[in-house]
């Protein structure tokens, strides 16, 4: 039996016996392109919102334009695969029940997080933005990999 085979069954058999909170942390991948990476997200002007992703499992997000800081989320994360799910422990301002979850997306050869609701918005500005080698605001990016 291979080590794979092994741990998912390990797995299964622990969550019966415990309860559901292990699939939580047993899905939890810590993809080291996601490590430490401070993502990006807005317009550059009112709506900016910046999001790192730690190793420890945390997550810190702020919302900000030329006004200042509009709010801030800071709380845990676990890489679900095609999904990023974000769970606050603090929450305030414009960041109140803003972000709960990402989903993982290649556009443009980038790989970008995009909450649910976006996603179809982002595909529609993808295919006209494509050309230009524009990337929809509404995408979360590398911090490292933007150009203004």
């Amino acid at each position: 039996m291979n080590t794979t085979r092994t741990f998912a069954i390990v797995t299964a058999v622990l969550a019966l016996a415990i309860g559901t909170p292990l699939l939580v942390v047993a899905a939890q991948r810590t993809e080291p392109e996601l490590i430490g990476e401070r993502w990006y997200r807005g317009d550059g002007l009112g709506y900016n919102v910046t999001l790192t992703l730690a190793d420890d499992g945390t997550y810190d997000a702020r919302w900000s334009g030329c006004l200042g800081i509009y709010g801030r989320s800071k709380g845990m994360w676990v890489d679900q695969g095609f999904e990023i799910a974000l769970a606050p422990e603090f929450e305030e301002g414009s960041m109140i029940g803003h972000l709960r979850s990402l989903r993982r997306l290649k556009i443009q050869n980038t790989e970008v997080l995009v909450p649910p609701e976006d996603i179809e918005r982002v595909l529609k500005a993808d295919a006209t933005m494509k050309s230009r080698g524009w990337i929809p605001f509404e995408a979360f990016r590398r911090d490292s990999e933007l150009s203004f």
